[in-house]
């Protein structure tokens, strides 16, 4: 009778595809729009870095420094006169003043003052004023160096320290910053696809006054909560597939080397991920089940389940704020353990396997208990009439 249940209920969910589409389709999409977004944006910053164009105030004052800019690919352009307007207004990023000093200072051999004049509250020019600062100060640098060379003294007395950068990162843990947003996601994912069925087959049948005819089969109540859990996980586990092919497919078959970005995810990801989240998503079912009897409308299901989202994506949240290690005693928080386990798998860590036991038997255990809950409240009467 259980399959029955779950047939049904799986035929009833089909029969709405609009607001099933609805509710899926934005999640699964995340992961494509999120790359192409990306792609567009990086894609624009490095072709604005390629065109570089810098306007210098009073350009006929240095014409050394401009001559250094321009082999530095640095295109020099005019200040036009209401720059300081258009620095307010973000048409321009920059602009380098030459003071009337700056020729004499440099011939005394002494610091030769240039100004930045930028606007610090629009973030989108902060970039072109770091690269124009990290030029002057390499320019700095090389003036610097000859003048010590022309009293005949080792520049690299100066240096007294030198680093020399050793990053043992490998390709996929370097994408690994990138691919964190797909643990958050994919929690996200597996809680929506069950919260519209599973609210519907519960507060919305009782509102719709099919659940009390269901009742009166003769099957117990806890087949008839089994039915409706496994269809709920059944579109919980689909969302989830669905979000992360929309990962691998940008992933497979978009340049993203031609914006220098290189990450790791494969069918094993995938894998690893849904073995991971399948005991969350039984849990995810089960609660929302849960809160779907517990409400006394569909609008106070929605209202409690939205609570709930809230709540499981504050735990991500903390863990971006204060990042942890995985560890065994962390596995049994639901949510938290899941979430850890997915930042070592995008980061191609091997962890062992009684650390997925010991954070799927946790969340298996969750869901019997909220299931039994679950089961408990369709035996009262308030429960089924309450509408």
């Amino acid at each position: 009778m259980m399959f029955t249940v779950f047939f049904k209920e799986l035929r009833d969910q089909m029969r709405d595809r609009r607001a099933l589409l609805g509710s899926l389709l934005p999640v699964v999409m995340t992961g494509p729009l999120m790359f192409f977004i990306l792609f567009a944006v990086v894609s624009e910053v490095q072709e604005k870095a390629e065109r570089f164009e810098l306007p210098v105030l009073n350009a006929e004052r240095a014409p050394a420094l401009l001559t250094y800019l321009g082999n530095q690919n640095v295109r020099i352009v005019p200040v036009p006169q209401d720059y300081l307007h258009q620095l307010r207004d973000g048409k321009l990023d920059v602009v380098l003043a030459i003071p009337e000093g700056y020729a004499q200072s440099l011939r005394e051999a002494r610091p030769a003052e240039v100004e930045l004049i930028y606007d610090s509250s629009r973030d989108r020019a902060m970039p072109s004023v770091r690269r124009t600062e990290r030029l002057l100060h390499s320019y700095s640098l090389q003036v610097g160096t000859l003048r010590l060379m022309m009293r005949g003294i080792a520049p690299d007395l100066l240096e007294a320290l030198r680093t020399v950068d050793s990053d043992i990162a490998n390709t996929q843990q370097k994408g690994a910053p990138l691919m964190m947003f797909l643990g958050i996601y994919a929690v996200l994912t597996l809680l929506i696809g069950c919260m519209h069925v599973g609210i519907d087959m519960t507060a919305g049948e009782r509102e719709r006054g099919s659940l009390e005819p269901l009742l009166l089969n003769p099957l117990p109540g806890w087949q008839l909560l089994a039915g409706k859990w496994a269809t709920g996980l059944v579109f919980s586990l689909l969302a989830t597939l669905g979000y992360l092919l929309g990962f691998y497919l940008p992933i497979r078959f978009m340049p993203l080397h031609q914006i220098d970005l290189q990450i790791v995810f494969g069918w094993r990801e995938i894998f690893l991920t849904l073995f991971t989240l399948a005991p969350l998503a039984c849990a995810a079912t089960a609660a929302v089940l849960l809160i779907g009897l517990l409400a006394k409308t569909h609008k106070e299901a929605q209202t409690s389940a939205s609570f709930l989202v809230l709540v499981v994506m504050m735990v991500p949240a903390l863990q971006l704020i204060s990042p942890t290690k995985a560890a065994l005693f962390y596995m049994p928080l639901p949510v938290y353990g899941q979430n850890l386990l997915l930042t070592a798998i995008t980061r191609g860590e091997s962890l062992p396997w009684h650390y997925f036991a010991v954070s799927a038997g946790s969340a298996l255990a969750l869901a019997a208990l909220l299931l039994l809950a679950a089961a408990l409240m369709l035996r009262r009467e308030r429960i089924i009439f309450g509408r």
